[in-house]
């Protein structure tokens, strides 16, 4: 007997090749439909974030204006005044204020299906049928 795949062996094979093949399809269908509704899932969330960076602007508007009357508020006092407990007191809640940041999110573009491509189908179509030198 010769080491090398029978005609019956040889028609199981590329069967097998054709069901793998089959498979990637289907698994590459379901990739790109699941790709769709993350893509749809990202824009539904990049929405909120915008939304929410409308917010952190008001807040930051919000901070500098009220640190900018603080502090206006403070220049009106007397430099005995601002030496003062009160007045070192007034400072520190001014600062509080200034040193509040409100930086904006960032959206988020994209997320990677990090899935390889499978080569079973190419393996098996690629190995071969007989042994050389038969």
């Amino acid at each position: 007997m010769a080491f090398a795949l029978t005609k019956q062996e040889q028609s199981d094979r590329n069967a097998a090749v054709e069901r793998l093949r089959n498979a990637q399809a289907s698994m590459d269908d379901a990739r790109g439909a699941a790709e769709a509704v993350i893509a749809d899932a990202i824009n539904v969330f990049n929405d909120a974030v915008e939304f929410y960076n409308i917010a952190v602007d008001d807040a930051a508007m919000f901070q500098d204006a009220l640190a900018a009357r603080l502090e206006d508020e403070l220049d009106t006092r007397s430099e005995t005044w601002r030496d003062s407990e009160k007045g070192a007191d007034a400072q520190a809640f001014l600062d509080e204020w200034q040193g509040l940041e409100f930086v904006a999110l960032d959206l988020h573009h994209d997320i990677v299906m990090d899935a390889p491509e499978p080569e079973h189908a190419e393996a098996l179509e690629q190995a071969p049928t007989r042994m050389e030198n038969a």
